[in-house]
């Protein structure tokens, strides 16, 4: 099932493949079947994790046309994230990390230092 513009949709596989537009017609053996919903929310707070990559509208507000979308069909989502930048990200971060810990070391010795000394003084 499919959520179209009429509601849900159930294509039958036994009349052959279907193609969909970019606008998001659905169509099969050269006949439209439906059209995909496509919609935003203004505020996204209203969606809840449903689960298998799914959301629900836990609220009574309705979603609005998403009008300038664009629909691909046998297209796969990729990732956002630039993996092998994110990792060299990491390390920096982690260097940085260890080198002020080790900074934060050395301040405390040397305080420690300082500390014993004037008590050898006295």
């Amino acid at each position: 099932p499919v959520q179209t513009d009429a509601g849900e949709l159930i294509v039958n596989p036994e009349l052959g493949p279907i193609t969909v537009a970019q606008d998001g017609t659905i169509t099969q053996e050269g006949e439209i079947v439906g059209r995909l919903s496509v919609v935003r929310f203004g505020d996204l707070s209203v969606l809840e994790k449903g689960g298998d990559n799914l959301y629900r509208n836990i609220s009574n507000l309705q979603p609005i046309e998403a009008a300038d979308a664009r629909v691909r069909q046998g297209m796969l989502e990729g990732s956002n994230v630039n993996t092998l930048i994110e990792i060299t990200n990491l390390v920096e971060i982690n260097r940085a990390y260890e080198s002020v810990t080790r900074m934060i070391e050395n301040t405390n010795d040397l305080s420690r230092r300082a500390v014993e000394r004037l008590g050898k003084v006295s």
